[in-house]
């Protein structure tokens, strides 16, 4: 039998890099956002994103 090499599999957040969706709520720098139909709780980068705002994480 050959080896295989095995890859990381990615949950949580690491899966949604790269990803965009919504900010439910103004982030200040906190906030909720919905990505791939799941609400997450995230932190703006810098300053400010508005409610409604496409968002990239």
């Amino acid at each position: 039998m050959a080896p295989t090499k095995r890859m990381r599999v990615k949950t949580g957040f690491e899966a949604l890099e790269g990803c965009r969706g919504v900010a439910v709520t103004p982030l200040k720098p906190y906030g909720e956002v919905r990505v791939e139909g799941e609400f997450w709780r995230a932190r703006a980068e810098e300053g400010e994103i508005e409610e409604g705002s496409e968002i990239i994480v």
